[in-house]
């Protein structure tokens, strides 16, 4: 079987990548090692269409001359998911080593140890999964077979393999027919004819083709389009059945059986329900509509929370019946309204089912969306617990978004662009411009919480409280201590030195606590600063930010009419500054910044569409119990060190 994708790069001689079938070895896996052999091409020849030449059957020399095997050789080619290669998550193991042997292509892969990857290589060491496709480049072809009524034969006689994929839907080992490519991809013996080289510098032709008939376009064309369709129609019905198996955990043997008897997708549901009836616990004939059970999940889901915080959550009229239950109880009550019946079934065995589809007596059964609703009410908890814990940070910095992970650059512009005066039909001047700039990069983080089934027997709900505030915080604290470390250890900006020192003139030289004195010198330094071009920018001090061993002089300093020291005296910093107090600052430093839109002081970043934490949900029979990830992706730098000052305190 061949399939087409168009790569976004140009290949050489604009030939496409093809893409063969092959197959795993299930007995070869080593487990320990987690490799497996793998034959990926064994010479047959494969049906194919050009818009040109028609119908016509190519095959791969397995020639050493012919096979560039160089990059599988390398232990560097990757082993991709379904031939995507958009993102790192998408290699999932490395190639160590290929051959040809007897005109079979053999190779070794290593899977990755990721957690993502750990379902494929099961499913792999089960036999579930066996389909590997290869991707290859074709240079050159030449004619083989040319007779009146049969399609061309052709032969690549220089290709190279660039990848190896597992992929859901294998081939026909025996008949090697043609899955077609996307509309729009191109043939690679219609682009090595048509594609800039001149066919006899790539198809050597042996002989004359005396006497052939051509076939009709149109006829041809109605053909082909034809088998296209029939072919596809399979490819859905086989991925369709594969998908709904998979759901039910069928075995390999009832997959086989229902593709190989050409059955159809109803006739594989009522197979599967039947299977089924035998293993389940009895169901009543209770039907539940999408929007009824909308407001089922949307009912359990407020219970439960409004059980962790009584005075933050509401329990409407249709969660009324979960009211007192425990957590179990909850999972019984709401899997029974969905026809399950689980007379008889321990708590143990309920926890089992509601979180993995499991019980202890072995048999896989359907449960609803228990493991999501529990997932959602964690994931929800986390969310709500960071949106409320408001740092103190935003206030005095500037946010921007980051597209991707690349280093961002921040512009400053300055110049000399003051105005002059313009005689009587006198000309106006050109000003210039200056610039700086400022690169950083945002970085991801996070956590995973977990929900076992021994918490919901013990009726552990205290959990879905103290662990997602615990997270909410977690990611408030790395937030908070990236802005603070910029302030507090002062890194170099582009210039080389270092944001607070004597040649930015915002470093104070003698230290000392808050004091009409101290804030009067901080004041003229940042009055006195000037942009790149030597202009003074006026920028004025709001924010006041100190640590908590400065709490109780910064608050007289700020709010008392007159000095402690000098009764007679009127404070004149009376309610000038705002007072930022945080606890990343651990000594008596303190600092007088800008506001962001005057002057330039900080920016921080999160990753465009996924600002503040975000979660997904992992539940299964690898875990016992629910996952929630909780991720951030955020970044911050300091832009400019005009608008911030620094004392070291005293």
């Amino acid at each position: 079987m061949i399939t087409e994708m168009t790569e976004t790069k140009k290949r050489a001689n604009n030939a496409p990548l093809c893409l063969f079938e092959g197959a795993f070895t299930p007995g070869s896996v080593n487990a320990e090692d987690r490799t497996c052999e793998v034959r990926w091409y064994t010479g047959a020849r494969v049906e194919r269409y050009s818009w040109s030449e028609g119908r016509y059957l190519l095959e791969l020399s397995m020639e050493s001359k012919a096979v560039n095997l160089q990059r599988l050789k390398s232990g560097s080619a990757p082993l991709l998911n379904s031939h995507s290669s958009y993102s790192l998550e998408d290699v999932i193991g490395v190639i160590e080593s290929a051959k040809i042997e007897g005109g079979v292509g053999y190779a070794t892969v290593r899977f990755s140890h990721r957690p993502d990857v750990e379902p494929i290589f099961q499913d792999v060491k089960d036999g579930i999964l066996r389909n590997i496709s290869m991707g290859a480049n074709i240079e050159a072809i030449e004619l083989l077979e040319s007779k009146e009524g049969a399609p061309k034969v052709y032969r690549a006689t220089k290709w190279s393999v660039h990848e190896l994929s597992l992929v859901p839907v294998g081939a026909d080992m025996h008949a090697q027919t043609l899955a077609y490519g996307e509309e729009g991809e191109a043939d690679p013996l219609e682009n090595l004819i048509h594609g800039g080289m001149e066919m006899g510098e790539n198809i050597k032709n042996p002989a004359a083709e005396p006497g052939r008939t051509e076939a009709q376009p149109e006829q041809m064309i109605n053909a082909e389009e034809l088998k296209r369709q029939a072919q596809a129609a399979e490819r859905e019905r086989v991925t369709e059945i594969l998908a709904l198996c998979k759901k039910h955990s069928m075995s390999e043997e009832f997959i086989q059986s229902c593709i190989s008897l050409d059955m159809s997708l109803a006739a594989v549901r009522e197979k599967i329900l039947e299977n089924l009836a035998a293993k389940a616990p009895t169901t009543s004939s209770v039907s539940v509509g999408v929007e009824h059970g909308d407001k089922q999940r949307e009912a359990l889901e407020s219970a439960i929370l409004m059980r962790v915080a009584p005075g933050k959550y509401k329990v409407d009229e249709n969660g009324s019946r979960y009211r007192g239950r425990s957590l179990v109880e909850m999972s019984r009550v709401y899997m029974e309204e969905q026809g399950l019946r689980l007379d008889g079934y321990s708590h143990l065995q309920i926890a089992q089912l509601a979180l993995t589809g499991r019980t202890a007596m072995g048999g896989m059964m359907t449960t609803g969306d228990m493991p999501l609703i529990l997932g959602n009410t964690i994931a929800r908890r986390l969310r709500d617990e960071y949106a409320e814990m408001a740092p103190t940070w935003p206030q005095f910095c500037r946010r921007g978004t980051a597209m991707d992970f690349k280093e961002m650059t921040i512009v400053s512009l300055a110049g000399d662009v003051a105005f002059k005066d313009v005689a009587e039909s006198g000309e106006y001047t050109s000003g210039s411009l200056m610039e700086a700039s400022e690169k950083y990069k945002i970085d991801k983080s996070g956590r995973i919480i977990s929900l076992s089934f021994e918490m919901m027997v013990n009726d552990d709900l205290g959990a879905f409280g103290r662990i997602p505030q615990m997270i909410a915080s977690a990611a408030r604290a790395k937030e908070a201590k990236t802005i603070y470390d910029i302030l507090n250890e002062s890194p170099n900006m582009s210039d080389g030195k270092a944001l607070f020192c004597s040649d930015h003139d915002n470093l104070a030289t003698t230290a000392g606590i808050p004091s009409e004195a101290t804030l009067s010198a901080a004041c003229e330094a940042m009055f006195a600063q000037t942009n790149l071009a030597g202009d003074p920018i006026n920028v004025k001090p709001k924010f006041l930010i100190h640590g908590p061993k400065n709490m109780v002089t910064v608050k007289k300093m700020l709010s008392s009419d007159m000095l402690a020291a000098k009764s007679g005296d009127i404070n004149v910093f009376k309610g000038e500054f705002v007072p930022v107090l945080d606890q990343h600052i651990t000594d008596k430093r303190w600092f007088l910044l800008s506001e962001p839109a005057m002057c330039d002081t900080i920016e921080y970043a999160y990753l465009d569409g996924m600002e503040g934490v975000t979660t997904e949900t992992q539940y299964g029979f690898e875990v016992d119990g629910v996952s929630v990830k909780a991720r951030m992706i955020f970044g911050a730098k300091a832009i400019d060190y005009r608008g911030m000052y620094k004392n070291a305190g005293a």
